[in-house]
């Protein structure tokens, strides 16, 4: 998704998004370090995130993304895997993005979601 041009101008353009994403430490934990248990993802900080073992990243043939407009959108297999990660990237880089702390709001990851989908996934 971050080889899309409009998708990586988000992410700060030439290709900082994709360095984050590869320079960052990603972990598995149980959902009992997730709150709410049932998070797929958590960023931890700049350079960290942390993926639910028992959530959607790894469990699940579809990812359903909440949106504010036009939502809820059903991603399938890789895409919304790779969506989940542009989520928790958009955190990463959120002075950039103007991604805001959704910590288990559904409304502020339907925003943080919109970011992604408008840039990354909508023609």
């Amino acid at each position: 998704m971050l080889k899309n041009h409009r998708c990586d101008a988000a992410f700060g353009g030439s290709g900082i998004g994709a360095d984050r994403i590869n320079n960052t430490n990603y972990s598995i934990r149980p959902a009992s370090a997730f709150s709410p248990r049932t998070a797929w993802a958590a960023t931890l900080s700049p350079v960290s995130v942390v993926l639910n073992s028992q959530g959607g990243f790894f469990t699940s043939s579809t990812t359903q993304v909440s949106l504010m407009f036009g939502g809820p959108k059903t991603l399938s297999g890789n895409m919304g895997r790779g969506f989940v990660l542009l989520h928790e990237l958009a955190h990463q880089l959120s002075g950039v993005t103007g991604a805001i702390p959704d910590n288990g709001l559904d409304a502020a990851s339907a925003i943080n979601n919109q970011f992604v989908y408008d840039n990354c996934v909508a023609q």
